[in-house]
């Protein structure tokens, strides 16, 4: 009886010293499974950032009101008229070139969604940034650059950090 046991005992010593290994395995491959999710998902929000490079959002622009109006808007032209008669860009029309804008969101009333514009070129998209920050205290207008959710996330705790840094006294900038 006494070897029975013995033998039973060092069978089930190897099984479970086979399945700790095992486990060991297991999880050394849940590690590099994980960098490798975490590497694909940066790779995605890098690519999502360059792709959104060029676009610029603008808030508070007039909605219509009927689903009539909001289906015949027309983004692209409202973003022309303003970059031309507010922000003052000398033919606008003709000189910016936008690939697309739409409006971006679900529609509640009272609440004005924001237009995404996609400029052609980057420097057209940086002339309108600049103009549109020259003139912010003479238009309820805004405008501000696109990033993926991540980024605006990150940029959101950092801010944080910054507005803190500068009510110590601190004079520091965001640049990323």
């Amino acid at each position: 009886m006494f070897v029975d046991l013995s033998k039973k005992h060092s069978t089930l010593e190897n099984k479970i010293k086979n399945e700790i290994q095992a486990n060991e395995r297991l999880t050394n491959e849940i590690k590099v499974l994980k960098s490798g999710k975490d590497t694909v998902r940066n790779e995605i929000v890098d690519a999502q950032a360059r792709s959104m490079r060029d676009n610029l959002l603008f808030f508070n622009l007039e909605e219509g009101t009927t689903d009539e109006d909001r289906r015949s808007e027309d983004c692209r032209q409202k973003i022309l008229n303003f970059c031309e008669y507010v922000l003052e860009m000398v033919d606008a029309k003709s000189k910016l070139k936008i690939d697309r804008a739409h409006r971006i969101g679900r529609f509640r009333f009272n609440k004005h969604r924001p237009v995404v514009v996609k400029f052609n070129y980057y420097h057209g998209k940086i002339d309108v940034k600049q103009r549109a920050r020259a003139k912010k205290h003479s238009t309820p207008i805004r405008v501000a650059d696109q990033f993926p959710k991540e980024i605006h996330d990150r940029r959101r705790k950092l801010i944080l950090l910054m507005n803190k840094c500068r009510s110590e006294g601190k004079n520091d900038k965001l640049e990323l």
